[in-house]
């Protein structure tokens, strides 16, 4: 499930470039960067994945929204993968169906930037861009500050870290342009 608003300004054409705009706090935040974007002459694509903002699942308290993920993952389903997959659905639909010559990505938090860069090294012809704001340089972040599970359940998969990290997407992702802006005081600074 995913949640998306779409848009473009009135004489935009369907081929103009487009952004798809992830959030860590949800679209609500995004009107400001979704208006820059709009007034630029692009089309805007602002999207809650799946455990983020409207596609977060309603919860009885603020710390049920975790086990969703977990409910996934013991039929063998990662949230990691389905935000993943419907992150390169959605840039296919844009190229499809609003004949987007280009579509770049800004990812907004770590958990939005881990998506934007598996993405990017599944499918480099999806992107032409990855631009990341308030990223991280490593998911040793995750253990090091250390990231409660019910803040990013889908970073945590069994197995991932001792034999993964961000730095092995980027070369994966050629020829996609990526920026990265980190936060300050994660791990590897």
């Amino acid at each position: 499930m995913a949640s998306a608003l779409w848009g473009k300004g009135i004489a935009t054409g369907d081929g103009a470039p487009a952004s798809i705009l992830l959030l860590d706090e949800g679209k609500a935040n995004a009107a400001q960067r979704a208006s820059d974007r709009i007034n630029r002459g692009e089309q805007v694509l602002v999207v809650d994945l799946i455990l983020t903002g409207e596609a977060q699942p309603r919860r009885r308290n603020a710390s049920d929204s975790h086990r969703y993920a977990q409910l996934l993952a013991t039929v063998g389903d990662r949230p990691l993968g389905i935000r993943t997959s419907h992150l390169l659905a959605l840039a296919k639909w844009l190229k499809d169906h609003h004949a987007a010559t280009e579509v770049r990505v800004e990812a907004h938090g770590f958990r939005s930037q881990v998506v934007a860069l598996l993405g990017a090294a599944l499918d480099p012809t999806a992107f032409s861009e990855v631009w990341v704001e308030k990223g991280i340089k490593s998911l040793s972040h995750l253990l090091a500050k250390p990231v409660p599970y019910s803040e990013a359940p889908e970073l945590f998969c069994l197995g991932l870290y001792p034999e993964f990290d961000l730095e092995y997407l980027i070369p994966l992702a050629e020829p996609v342009r990526v920026v990265q802006r980190f936060q300050e005081g994660n791990a590897g600074d």
